[in-house]
């Protein structure tokens, strides 16, 4: 017997579901049989879901709890009625994890705004699709049926995704791993990549880098950098203003 993989469909019931009230959900509001394509969940509640449907043979039923942050618990039972396997992520081709990671990062997008550590999540499993392939340069179109090019940019637009969902963690040191491939200045460096590296660098107190980096970009023409831009200026100017003050106190 097999179980799911990350990328079957699985035809499922769904039953007497308790304790949902109002929170969102594309699963647990079908009661009934349907077809779920796992990977494509949008929701926490819905996540999880696929989580138990992954651990699951054909023909078993269960019965499953989500402990929710206020203590509420959701039950619902689910079993399964078919597993349509489709086949292994390792055995995909680079067009077929191109195009997951494509999935994957739209799911984080949709998520970010509502829910950003499951969007961080989704960002990292697509990352993760792609990472195995770098460094990207050394693939050829013809043989893998995708533009190496595309899979770079893709990774970058993933890289600067987390950095967004680290940023609001206050994760700054991370941001800065995470974004370390703007300094490679290369031609596929975003404006956002840009912005999130020198906003942690402020938030690190690393104004002169921060300023450096911002400085090479066309700051002037987006009105988010120029305000990053003067905080810079403004927050070197108090802290050189309090280090001044610190050593008159001591030694003056």
């Amino acid at each position: 017997m097999t179980k799911a993989t990350e990328i079957s469909k699985c035809l499922v019931n769904i039953s007497d579901v308790k304790n949902l009230e109002d929170r969102e959900t594309n699963y647990l509001n079908n009661e009934g049989e349907f077809w779920i394509q796992l990977g494509t969940a949008v929701t926490p509640t819905d996540y999880y879901t696929e989580i138990f449907l992954q651990q699951m043979f054909t023909g078993e039923r269960s019965r499953c709890y989500i402990q929710t942050k206020s203590g509420v618990q959701i039950e619902f039972t689910v079993k399964m009625l078919k597993i349509e396997f489709i086949n292994y992520l390792y055995k995909l081709t680079v067009a077929e994890v191109y195009q997951l990671a494509l999935q994957y990062k739209q799911n984080g997008v949709t998520m970010f705004k509502k829910y950003p550590k499951f969007a961080q999540e989704y960002f990292c499993r697509a990352a993760k699709c792609l990472i195995s392939y770098q460094p990207f340069d050394v693939l050829t179109e013809s043989s893998e049926h995708v533009n190496p090019r595309d899979l770079q940019s893709l990774f970058a637009n993933l890289q600067t995704n987390i950095a967004a969902c680290l940023v609001k963690e206050g994760r700054y040191e991370d941001v800065l791993h995470v974004t370390e491939f703007v300094e490679q200045n290369n031609e596929q460096v975003s404006d956002k990549a840009i912005y999130r590296r020198a906003l942690a660098l402020c938030n690190l107190n690393k104004y002169e880098e921060a300023k450096e980096l911002i400085e090479k970009s066309n700051y002037a023409e987006n009105k988010e950098f120029c305000g990053l831009y003067d905080r810079i200026k403004n927050e070197w100017r108090r802290s050189d203003e309090r280090y001044t003050n610190m050593v008159k106190k001591m030694f003056g």
